[in-house]
C-alpha cells in the first residue's frame, strides 16, 4: 500500500478520523495495511473508528474495470436514462451489495419509478377530492387518543 493512503487523508482530516470507506476487494490486505502504517506513524491505537466496505459495481454480471474497458460512465448513463432512474437504481441496492448495472436493473428502476409517480399522483388527487376546512378534519377518539398515548411512552421508553 502507498503510504499517499495515510498522508493524504491525515493532512486533511487529522490524525484521526471516524470513517473511512473503499470497497469490498481493499477489505484486506489494502486497508489493514493502511491501519498499521497510520497507527505506526501516528503512534496511536485505532487510527479510523469505521470502516465501510462498499460492494462491487459490476456491467452485465462483470467487474467494471478500466482494464476490461467495460465500464459506462455517468455522462453515457444519462443519455439513455434520467438522473431520477439512475438515482433509483442505486437506491433500490443496499450500499454493501453488489450493483449490477444492466438491462434488468434500469428496467426494475424504470418500474419502480412508475409505481412511485402512481403513488403520489394518487395522493394528489385525494388531496384535491378532499373538502378544504375545519369539517374535513377527523379528530382523535378516545381510542385513537389510547393508542396515541401508549405510542408515545414507548416511543420515549
Amino acid at each position: 500500500v502507498n503510504t499517499c493512503f495515510v498522508i493524504f487523508p491525515s493532512e486533511a482530516l487529522g490524525e484521526k478520523a471516524d470513517i473511512h470507506t473503499g470497497g469490498m476487494d481493499l477489505k484486506f490486505p489494502h486497508h489493514d495495511n493502511e491501519i498499521a502504517q497510520a497507527e505506526a506513524c501516528f503512534g496511536c491505537d485505532q487510527w479510523m473508528n469505521y470502516f465501510l466496505h462498499a460492494g462491487y459495481l459490476t456491467i452485465e454480471g462483470c467487474k467494471m474495470s478500466k482494464s476490461l474497458k467495460n465500464f459506462v460512465t455517468i455522462k453515457e448513463a444519462l443519455q439513455r436514462y434520467t438522473s431520477r432512474q439512475l438515482r433509483l437504481a442505486f437506491l433500490l441496492h443496499p450500499w454493501s451489495a453488489t450493483l449490477d448495472y444492466s438491462d434488468q436493473t434500469m428496467v426494475e428502476a424504470l418500474h419502480a419509478e412508475k409505481l412511485y409517480n402512481e403513488f403520489f399522483l394518487t395522493v394528489k388527487d385525494l388531496f384535491r377530492r378532499t373538502p378544504a376546512g375545519v369539517d374535513s378534519y377527523c379528530k382523535f377518539q378516545q381510542r385513537e387518543k389510547e393508542l396515541n398515548a401508549r405510542y408515545m411512552e414507548t416511543k420515549t421508553a
